[in-house]
């Protein structure tokens, strides 16, 4: 009784290694690969040419029968073979409708008649933290003049230290103490 129960133990445990494995699994074919929709695409049929004295392809080049990939989305998306160009009557009836002349800005005029959007002023918090809308203004009401700013700033920089350039005085403790971490 006490083999059957050490090979169930036994089995079970390589099983749930073997199951935890993926590379095991992708060994074995269980693992799927997905097609990157991004690269499928449809290679034309074989054809015989209508002139045999063609010269044989090269590698490396495209196939003159194969759509380039915008002309191929662009045929999915709007159907048809996308190069086809409008009609003279379909001219006539763009011109008639006046569909040349465009408002640049109906979009907006409809969002504002039916209510669906407006512009929204400055909320109040927004004009609370952003008073000063970007001005470079001194608390005296001068402008900051960038140059001397920077001067300054690289003046600081060179000649003084953390301090400020004054002098620094460091005063002990009367008695030391037991400096533990985090205290």
């Amino acid at each position: 009784m006490t083999w059957f129960k050490t090979s169930v133990a036994v089995l079970a445990i390589t099983g749930l290694g073997l199951t935890s494995c993926a590379s095991l699994g992708r060994a074995a074919g269980s693992g799927k690969s997905k097609p990157d929709e991004f690269r499928v695409l449809t290679k034309a049929p074989l054809e015989i040419p209508p002139e045999y004295n063609l010269l044989p392809p090269r590698p490396g080049e495209p196939r003159p029968q194969d759509l380039a990939a915008s002309h191929a989305a662009r045929i999915a998306i709007l159907g048809g073979d996308g190069s086809a160009s409008s009609t003279v009557g379909e001219q006539v009836f763009i011109a008639r409708a006046r569909g040349d002349l465009t408002d640049n800005s109906i979009r907006a005029q409809l969002d504002s008649e039916t209510n669906r959007q407006t512009t929204k002023s400055n909320s109040f918090a927004d004009r609370i933290l952003f008073w000063r809308g970007g001005d470079t203004y001194v608390e005296d009401g001068t402008m900051l003049d960038a140059d001397a700013e920077a001067e300054r700033i690289r003046r600081k920089e060179l000649g003084d230290s953390a301090t400020g350039g004054g002098e620094v005085v460091i005063r002990k403790a009367g008695r030391s103490r037991i400096k533990l971490p985090g205290l």
